[in-house]
Order: C-alpha cells, then sequence, then structure tokens
C-alpha cells in the first residue's frame, strides 16, 4: 500500500509532531511511498511555528484543519475521519498521535499488515510493553477488569490504528464516534484485528492527560455501551434483589420457627434488608430510565456536523 492519508491531532505539540513526521518521511521515502498528512490543530494556544513541515518528500499534501475550539482527543479524531471520508478518496486512514508515543516502525507494520490482509479490517496496534509506571499499570488493569465485567469487551488497544476506504464510512456516522473511537469500532461490531506493538516515548514535553482526563477518557469508552451495561446491571440488581428476599425469609423463620432469635432482632433486620431492597428497586428504574432516554435523545452525527468546529484548513502543500 503506497498511498493513503494519516489523521493526527495537536494541541501545542508543535515540536514532537515536527520530529515524528520527518523520521515517517525518512521510513516512507526509502519504500517509495507517497502520501497524504491531515493534522487537526485542536485548537493551540501556542503559535505553529511558521516553516513546520514545508519540506517533507513522502507527503504529496499537508493539511491543517484548525478548530473552533479545543474539543479533546477523542472529538477531534472524530472530526478528521469525517473531513478524510468527505474530501479524499484514499485506499486507507492512518490513526496516530503527534508525540511519538506511536512509533513510526510500528506505522509501518500496519501499513504492510493492512496491504496482506484479504477482507477489509481496520488493524489496531496492541500494546504489549508500555512505558508508564507501575502505578498507571495497576490502575490500568483494575480499569481493564471493571471494563470486561460492565461491557463484556476486551480491549487493549488505543487509537493507533489503519482503517480501510470501505468501513470508514460506517464509522462516520455512528453517534459513538463524539466519545471514543476504538469503543465505537468494537461496539459496533465493525471489523477488526490487531498486531503487536510496543509504546513509545513521548519526543518532547509533558504529557496533556492528567489523572482526571484519563478517567473521564474511560468512562467515554464505556459509554458506548450504556445499554448492554444497563442490562448487565439489572440483572446484577435482580441478583441481589433475590438474595435480599432469601435473607428477609431466613430472618422470619429464624423468629416464628427457633428460639434463637433476639427480641427486635428481627424487626431490625427485616427493615434493613427492605430499606436495601428498596434502593435496588429504585436503581433498576433510573437504568430503565437512562436506556429509553437514550434512544430518544440528540446525537451528534459527525459526518454531519463536524463541519460547525473548523474555523480554516490551511494547506501546506
Amino acid at each position: 500500500m503506497k498511498s493513503g492519508v494519516i489523521l493526527t491531532c495537536v494541541y501545542n505539540d508543535w515540536t514532537s509532531a515536527e520530529v515524528l513526521f520527518r523520521a515517517i518521511d525518512l521510513e516512507f521515502s526509502r519504500r517509495g511511498w507517497n502520501w497524504q498528512l491531515v493534522l487537526i490543530d485542536d485548537g493551540s494556544r501556542e503559535t505553529r511555528p511558521p516553516d513546520f513541515l514545508n519540506s517533507l518528500v513522502s507527503f504529496s499534501s499537508v493539511e491543517i484543519v484548525v478548530l473552533r475550539r479545543n474539543v479533546g482527543h477523542q472529538r477531534a479524531i472524530a472530526i478528521g475521519l469525517s473531513h478524510i471520508f468527505e474530501t479524499k478518496t484514499m485506499e486507507a486512514t492512518v490513526v496516530m498521535d503527534a508525540d511519538g508515543e506511536d512509533r513510526p516502525e510500528d506505522l509501518t507494520r500496519l501499513i504492510e499488515a493492512q496491504s496482506a490482509l484479504l477482507e477489509p479490517k481496520i488493524i489496531f496496534a496492541e500494546r504489549t510493553q508500555r512505558s508508564e509506571g507501575a502505578t498507571f499499570r495497576f490502575l490500568y488493569e483494575i480499569y481493564c477488569a471493571l471494563h470486561f465485567a460492565l461491557t463484556g469487551y476486551k480491549i487493549r488497544f488505543g487509537n493507533f490504528s489503519i482503517i480501510p476506504r470501505k468501513l470508514l464510512g460506517c464509522l462516520v456516522v455512528d453517534p459513538n464516534l463524539w466519545l471514543h473511537f476504538a469503543a465505537t469500532v468494537v461496539s459496533g461490531r465493525t471489523p477488526h484485528t490487531t498486531i503487536s506493538t510496543r509504546r513509545g516515548l513521548r519526543l518532547h514535553g509533558k504529557s496533556k492527560l492528567n489523572f482526571t482526563s484519563l478517567v473521564i477518557h474511560g468512562l467515554a469508552a464505556m459509554s458506548c455501551y450504556n445499554e448492554i451495561i444497563g442490562v448487565r446491571l439489572i440483572f446484577c440488581s435482580l441478583g441481589l434483589s433475590t438474595l435480599i428476599l432469601i435473607l428477609i425469609l431466613l430472618v422470619l423463620i429464624v423468629r416464628l420457627a427457633t428460639p434463637w432469635a433476639v427480641p427486635g432482632w428481627a424487626t431490625s433486620a427485616v427493615g434493613i434488608f427492605c430499606v436495601l431492597l428498596s434502593q435496588v428497586f429504585l436503581i433498576v428504574l433510573a437504568f430503565i430510565a437512562v436506556a429509553i432516554s437514550s434512544r430518544k435523545s440528540h446525537f451528534f452525527y459527525p459526518l454531519q456536523q463536524y463541519k460547525i468546529l473548523i474555523d480554516e484548513i490551511n494547506r501546506i502543500r
């Protein structure tokens, strides 16, 4: 696959993007590839360098899509994919970060793996070795376990991927794309596979993501499965209700059929269990209300509405 388009998002991190794409330019020139680059400027406050990426050899065009405001990484990806679907005809689109954590050598592996496929699939870079500290990895494993328990899906990959043109259309009309790219692919049952990669190191500066941002990112991923999570929690609540009713029955048996009950104990125990049962019942009603209202709510369809967030498009070449 000698041609395609790379989508990346930048928020102030112009230095990392410059270093990364010069390295990619060298990799592509060795292979004789000629690609295009679409860079989403996600409301950067720092001014872009005047000679930014103006000497690339292996990119036939470089576009910088400037957004009116910072919308966050996932929404910037949704805007970029919609823009590419509507304005480009390339056979594949690569989504990658611009900070260097997605390595150029893994990019070439993704492209070659896509070329080898017989049927169109999205290929994700699965992290088999991470560069974060022990605390992050521990919390990440807890999140993965919780994600699997609530949704039934395992996710071991992020944004770094290559998307064939035939599958891009179904993504840009999915409202979940506005929330989380990878979860949209999985929840929408879009054909996908993975290759093993190692997470790289940032080329410059520090990550803009803090703990709060990471939690929001994780919740956004799970929100793509809100109906599945709702049903699972309903069944869990029904199971707890059954257990509480059994405990109430056991308390009544002990009170009425045995001499073991302490005066006042049975009344207190049944009262506590009834309060718990009413709480579970209210939770079930809340889940049902949320599931119903989510189907009636207005969705943001990326392909239909993304243009209102674009301020300007600068073509470097």
